[in-house]
């Protein structure tokens, strides 16, 4: 299977590529910086700037490579809520976490339609569903990316077109540093880790729903808490990375 997948510099993105090209398959990665010693090839993008993911685009016509899914997992934390509301950083998350990973879609829907398959997966999170006191760009860029895909899955289930949202709970990434301890490892229990997380988006890719949740137990129950107001959530979840 021919996968291509943003965000492999790191964290989930770089634990699924080795995954799967460790497997035989044929996977593209997209990092923002060189790779060494990796079994996949990559390119190396700003997935924020235009220019540079038409050049991307061009190398895997040359190399005629079409995807039979993508993984679009580029994400940042902007941590616009230090002092007063820092707009720049905000806007910085969006074309990060929701226009990084659509324009990949106006890229390559085209050629899904032509050939009548393909799959499309966006990396979501909890946050997604609740409101963050240390940013707006990230529950507001997630949020907004689950909301599209949720359109588009409308607009193209009939052309054979998938849209598929992972939902995870706290990983321990370079994303969320509260999350991960100084050597990489996860901080509490309920993190996962890169690698377990990475195993867990592969049942994406050869799945076929809508949606995922992962870790199951730990989304389940903070699903169940969604009635809770959000300034009792973040208190207790405040106490819980502290």
């Amino acid at each position: 299977m021919k996968i291509f997948i943003t965000g492999t510099s790191s964290g989930i993105g770089l634990g699924l590529a080795k995954l799967l090209s460790d497997e035989g398959h044929e996977v593209w990665g997209v990092a923002r910086r060189e790779m060494k010693s990796v079994k996949y090839r990559y390119s190396v993008c700003d997935i924020t700037d235009h220019a540079q993911v038409s050049k991307v685009m061009a190398e895997m016509e040359e190399a005629k490579f079409l995807p039979d899914v993508v993984v679009l997992g580029s994400a940042i934390l902007p941590k616009d809520l230090e002092g007063s509301f820092d707009y720049e950083k905000s806007a910085q998350g969006f074309a990060t976490n929701y226009d990084g990973a659509l324009i990949w879609v106006s890229k390559l829907l085209p050629k899904f339609l032509e050939r009548k398959s393909g799959k499309f997966i966006a990396v979501s999170s909890t946050s997604a569903k609740r409101p963050d006191i240390k940013s707006v760009g990230l529950p507001a860029s997630k949020a907004a990316l689950s909301m599209a895909f949720r359109s588009l899955r409308l607009r193209y289930r009939p052309d054979n077109i998938k849209f598929s949202t992972v939902f995870f709970g706290p990983v321990a990434t370079p994303v969320i540093p509260e999350f991960t301890t100084k050597d990489g490892g996860k901080k509490f229990f309920f993190v996962l880790s890169a690698a377990k997380a990475a195993k867990l988006l592969k049942k994406a890719i050869f799945g076929n729903r809508d949606k995922y949740y992962f870790p199951f137990l730990f989304t389940c129950i903070f699903r169940l808490t969604l009635w809770i107001p959000d300034r009792i959530y973040s208190k207790i979840s405040s106490k819980l990375k502290s």
